[in-house]
This record gives C-alpha cells, sequence and structure tokens, in this order.
C-alpha cells in the first residue's frame, strides 16, 4: 500500500500543473497518457515546465487519434464520477488513493468470484 501511496504522489506532482495539490479534466488526461503510454522523463519535464510557464502542452498531443480522446474523456468523466468524492469537479490526493484502493478491492472480489465459478465447474 505504500507503494501505491508514493505513486500517486509521484504521478500527482508530475501532473499537478497549477499546484493546486488537485487534478482537473486535463491534468488526468496527461496523467492517464502518462500511464498508459509510458512517457520518458524528459518529455514529463518539458511539458511540467511549459505549463509552468503558461504555455500549454503541445508536445506528444498530436498522436492521441479521435477515437482515444473519446475514450479518454469517458474514462475522466467515470472517474471523477466515481472518484470525485466532494464535487468539485476536480481530483485530489486522498480522493485518488481512495478511488486506488477501491479499484483494487472490486479486482479482487471479481477474481475471487472468477476463481468460484471455475471450480463450482469442475
Amino acid at each position: 500500500m505504500l507503494n501505491l501511496v508514493k505513486n500517486v504522489v509521484h504521478i500527482n506532482r508530475l501532473h499537478d500543473f497549477d499546484n493546486n495539490t488537485k487534478l482537473d479534466g486535463l491534468e488526468i488526461l496527461q496523467a492517464i497518457r502518462h500511464v498508459m503510454h509510458g512517457e520518458n522523463e524528459e518529455e514529463q519535464s518539458a511539458n511540467a515546465e511549459a505549463n509552468q510557464r503558461g504555455n500549454s502542452i503541445t508536445k506528444g498531443t498530436d498522436s492521441i487519434d479521435e477515437d482515444d480522446f473519446i475514450y479518454f474523456v469517458e474514462l475522466i468523466d467515470q472517474v471523477l464520477e466515481e472518484d470525485d468524492l466532494d464535487d468539485d469537479g476536480f481530483l485530489s490526493y486522498a480522493e485518488y488513493v481512495q478511488g486506488r484502493k477501491n479499484d483494487h478491492i472490486k479486482r479482487e472480489k471479481s477474481s475471487q468470484k472468477n476463481t468460484q465459478k471455475y471450480f463450482k465447474c469442475q
């Protein structure tokens, strides 16, 4: 669990471009892209520096096709709906950690049910 918290803090710090300790939809998009597509350290640093100077993120966003973008928007909406506990439109560190814990619990329960079904069939 400690690794989860460390990873969450790291991801949030990398992508919290306005330093308000919360992620908005665009920051969540960059975090998802980072996790799913494995941006390298140099690109992350360049994006963070550009945002701190007030420039928009352009590096790497050209590679998002329309289908991926629609998927990401739906995923972000779902994350905010499930994990934004105070309904402020942002995801705080605590909300993100709690959401990942909830996801872990759901996956474990699903895995247990699948295992039980498997053994019932035999």
